[in-house]
């Protein structure tokens, strides 16, 4: 996947999350100001069949347990590039140049660690 695409790809499903955010948040104001009423009303609100405050009911749990979960899965904004970051390392750790300066970093570090070793010991 282009690298461009990716980030677009990104920053979309973070404004999909807030966007979910808002949405079960606003579920459970509802729910809240719809107890508060039945409350209010000592359960008339409820018992008379009030089909408003039924659909409100419905409508918010549904919103909620829709919009939740789903809010859950998608990944923060920090996570997606953390993922896409490490996927382009493990890339470019397996080129030809990437493996050969590993080698030679490798060389350095040994002829570093044996000077010191013989410093040491004198």
């Amino acid at each position: 996947m282009n690298l461009v695409w990716l980030i677009y790809l990104i920053n979309l499903l973070d404004n999909i999350s807030v966007g979910l955010e808002i949405m079960w948040v606003c579920a459970l104001i509802v729910l809240l100001a719809s107890g508060v009423i039945i409350l209010c009303t000592e359960g008339e609100a409820w018992e008379d069949g009030n089909v408003l405050i039924r659909k409100a009911i419905r409508g918010a749990i549904l919103v909620v347990a829709i919009s939740l979960p789903i809010d859950i899965l998608i990944p923060s904004k920090n996570t997606m590039y953390a993922m896409t970051a490490l996927s382009l390392g493990e890339k470019l750790a397996e080129t030809p140049t990437a493996k050969g300066l590993a080698a030679d970093a490798a060389k350095a570090v040994q002829t570093w660690i044996d000077k010191q070793i013989a410093a040491g010991s004198k």
